[in-house]
């Protein structure tokens, strides 16, 4: 199974879907579950192979007995994912990750979360970036 990363044709039978919210809500994390739900036909088979990662990000688990927290990273690092700093958005810039599905596409857009604690004026220009990335689309599902 293949996965486009970069394409920004958009046809009416496309699906074009813009993850937006919170900083550190889980958009890019839904990516990455989203590949395994197509890569793998059951749960078994995704919990007995290798985690399909197609962005690199963090998360963090918390002990339910010691309350101790630690924190996951899966992937990759690359200059679009910044997974080591709290309170920023990972995802520096949007990417959409297109999967074929039978005759339609489903393309994921994901971009910089809302609320970065870098201020005001980075929050401004993460919201000009989204607008400009999908004016390049006819249509948002």
């Amino acid at each position: 199974m293949s996965f486009n990363r970069r394409g920004r044709e958009s046809s009416e039978t496309d699906i074009n879907i813009l993850l937006l919210g919170e900083t550190g809500v889980g958009k890019t994390t839904f990516v990455n579950a989203f590949v395994n739900c197509l890569f793998y036909d059951t749960l078994d088979d995704a919990l007995k192979s290798e985690l399909q990662v197609l962005i690199p990000s963090a998360f963090t688990v918390t002990d339910s007995e010691t309350f101790e927290s630690t924190k996951i990273l899966v992937g990759t690092p690359n200059d679009n994912e910044n997974c080591e700093t709290d309170g920023q958005s990972s995802t520096q810039l949007c990417r959409s990750y297109i999967f074929p599905i039978g005759n339609r596409s489903i393309r994921l857009i994901d971009g910089p979360g809302v609320g970065d604690t870098r201020g005001v004026d980075h929050e401004a220009r993460n919201f000009e970036h989204i607008l400009s990335y999908i004016s390049n689309y006819e249509h948002l599902n």
